[in-house]
């Protein structure tokens, strides 16, 4: 299994759109959240499960498609 690590900017991205949510409903706001890092949590166990950021074409620069929003990481091989 691998270690997920958040980094800052993307921790403030999920919580500017918490806040923009908020507006219009907390609880919605919540679950959008909530589903923000369950929709992750797939990595630890299936870190190739995303696909190849076509912009980029590296293969260890994937992305995991939530909603209208793209959650891109970069994969580590084991050592």
């Amino acid at each position: 299994m691998v270690k997920i690590t958040w980094t800052r900017h993307a921790i403030e991205n999920i919580y500017e759109i918490r806040e923009y949510f908020n507006r219009q409903s907390k609880q919605f706001a919540d679950r959008v959240t909530d589903k923000f890092f369950d929709k992750a949590q797939i990595l630890e166990k299936y870190p190739q499960v995303g696909r190849v950021v076509p912009e980029i074409e590296r293969p260890e620069i994937r992305e995991l498609i939530f909603r209208n929003y793209r959650i891109m990481y970069r994969s580590k091989q084991p050592n």
